[in-house]
């Protein structure tokens, strides 16, 4: 059998590394070597068959392994985006926080100089009161004593006392007018420039508006944001809701590419069983008288068949181990997806922290509108009794007093709750710096999860050039098998 009649030819022989180390071994395309090809196959017997069916499951343990890391990849990926969104709503949180915290400094503030304004007001009106009293009893006694030198003179001429309708009569005045002995109290202010009275409560109205206005501008802008966080909210839900979607295609693609593959592996150890049935058919048929010489030639062939298929089962054990580090690998990462989902855990209860907090503030700032129409309401009541009676002018300052030192009560607890929510805010802005650093950790750990996956798309790229290989041994062997059948045939 020469080289035409060889099915081998040198172009096949280039493709196929294998054929180029059984040439080593001592097999030639040109030569006629029947003995030779039936001594290897044997030799291998089902060993071949073995080592095929170890190489198909180990392909399919390592698919098996890249899905379960894609998958993996993939929940970690999920995980940076959910702790991106825990972060920017922290982020929100705090400018919120923020924001509040300015809006109630600057409303303080202005509460504080409205009260000063009001205080000032209210001592200018009483010194002007005093003075326009002081001024009202003096002009009363001047018109007294003009009225009782005038009834002396009548009184001498001895003629009949007109009526005199200057004389001021204190004893039909009223209670409202006269609240104390012997002085006339005026029931309203006087004006200076006028003489009619002025009232201080037109003028604290529009300040009341004001402060009305402003407390339901910072109620709107409140509702607003959380409008505005609702809709955010709803968005990433959808984003979410399409990034799975896309996620589960792809996924279910890989799915059939494997069950592609497994078929396909299913099929060629199928087609190597056939193979392996046959070659003992030809075995059987086979002379079994054979030379010295050519047994000792057989002998060592067989040795060196032997050393390859220890190497090739070194080369197994090596892969196996690789794939025990890749289980341990991926129960590493599994213990760190479960750490994560802690983390994301104790992020949400921070966040239902901050909103309790914004809600606690919200409440404080209705608590302020009560208490400040509350102090409006003391306002007016204490100018209307400072202006009834002198009497009430004691009770109105001591009520002052008190009012004040309420008020100073009230805006020292004030401060302190600014105070405590400033360390509030601070404790925030720590977490919102340690969520950071655990986001920096998390792609750290996802890098190298890329790494070990392209490592492993190596080792399969690898092990599917020699699942290649071993196709074409098998193909090589059907051509030798075929050629035994015409030899044999030939031969008979």
């Amino acid at each position: 059998m020469g080289a035409a009649d060889n099915p081998l030819t040198p172009s096949l022989s280039e493709e196929l590394p294998i054929l180029s180390k059984l040439q080593d071994y001592g097999y030639s395309e040109e030569a006629d070597s029947p003995v030779f090809l039936a001594t290897i196959m044997d030799s291998m017997g089902d060993k071949g068959l073995s080592l095929l069916e170890s190489l198909v499951n180990q392909l399919a343990d390592f698919s098996e392994n890249s899905e379960s890391l894609n998958k993996t990849i993939s929940d970690l990926k999920e995980q940076l985006d959910q702790e991106k969104r825990l972060t920017h709503n922290l982020k929100a949180e705090n400018l919120q926080l923020s924001e509040e915290n300015a809006r109630m400094r600057k409303q303080i503030e202005q509460l504080g100089g409205k009260e000063k304004l009001t205080n000032d007001r209210a001592e200018a009106e009483e010194e002007q009161l005093r003075q326009w009293r002081a001024q009202s009893l003096h002009q009363l006694q001047e018109l007294e004593r003009m009225n009782q030198a005038l009834r002396a003179v009548i009184s001498r001429h001895t003629c009949p006392a007109p009526p005199s309708n200057t004389a001021v009569n204190t004893e039909n005045i009223s209670g409202k007018e006269r609240p104390c002995g012997g002085y006339i109290v005026l029931s309203q202010a006087l004006d200076p420039a006028s003489g009619t009275t002025c009232s201080t409560a037109n003028e604290l109205k529009p300040m009341r508006l004001e402060q009305k206005d402003d407390t339901d501008r910072i109620i709107q802008s409140f509702q607003e944001l959380r409008h505005d966080d609702a809709e955010n909210d709803k968005d990433e839900d959808s984003d979410l809701h399409r990034s799975l979607m896309e996620t589960k295609a792809e996924l279910s693609a890989k799915n059939r590419e494997v069950e592609r593959l497994s078929s396909l592996l299913k099929d060629s150890a199928k087609m190597l069983q056939s193979v392996n049935e046959e070659n003992k058919k030809v075995e059987a048929k086979c002379p079994k008288e054979k030379s010295d010489t050519d047994k000792s030639v057989d002998k060592k062939k067989v040795q060196d068949l032997e050393q390859k298929l220890e190497s090739l089962l070194k080369t197994l054990k090596e892969q196996e181990h690789i794939i025990s580090g890749l289980h341990l690998q991926l129960e590493q990462k599994v213990e760190e997806l479960c750490f994560i989902t802690d983390e994301k855990v104790v992020g949400e209860e921070a966040l239902s922290a901050s909103q309790l907090e914004c809600r606690h503030l919200s409440s404080l700032i209705k608590d302020l509108n009560k208490k400040v129409n509350e102090m409006q309401s003391a306002l007016d009541t204490r100018t209307r009794e400072r202006d009834t009676a002198i009497a009430g002018e004691k009770q109105l300052a001591e009520a002052k007093e008190l009012a004040e030192e309420s008020f100073q009560k009230k805006c020292n607890d004030l401060s302190s709750e600014l105070q405590a929510s400033q360390k509030r805010q601070e404790m925030v802005l720590q977490e919102h710096d340690g969520l950071k650093k655990k986001i920096e950790e998390v792609n750290l750990k996802y890098e190298q999860a890329l790494e070990d996956l392209q490592k492993c798309q190596k080792q399969l790229e690898s092990a599917e050039k020699d699942v290649q290989e071993l196709k074409a041994l098998v193909t090589q062997l059907d051509l030798t098998r075929e050629e035994l059948v015409g030899f044999f045939s030939w031969f008979h």
